[in-house]
């Protein structure tokens, strides 16, 4: 379970995306954080410190099953965005495919 503080820089870094791509921020409990349905692409949002000491993402196999059906079902891409906090200022965006399990290292920075 996340802290207040962690959901709060979770929400900043889907608004963040949101504008990057352009699309809109979907309710909590949705598939993918934000999505472009003009674009055809369902975006999940990852927000992490550059303080943490494995910068890896993990989605439950119950998690990634909705998110295929979703994508399936709409015809979306799946696209993986990784936000990293540098600092109160500094962010490093990230963006791959949407795996199971990813290294921010493998994924290309896109901002």
């Amino acid at each position: 379970m996340a802290s207040k503080r962690e959901e709060a820089m979770g929400r900043r870094g889907e608004r963040l995306v949101a504008r990057l791509v352009r699309g809109a921020r979907t309710r909590n409990r949705a598939p993918f954080d934000v999505v472009d349905f003009g674009a055809h692409v369902g975006y999940e949002v990852k927000t992490m410190s550059a303080l943490s000491k494995d910068r890896k993402v993990n989605i439950r196999a119950d998690s990634m099953a909705r998110k295929v059906a979703f994508a399936e079902e709409y015809g979306l891409e799946m696209v993986l965005i990784v936000v990293l906090v540098i600092d109160r200022n500094t962010v490093e965006v990230y963006s791959g495919e949407l795996k199971r399990s990813v290294r921010v290292s493998q994924m290309e920075r896109i901002s």
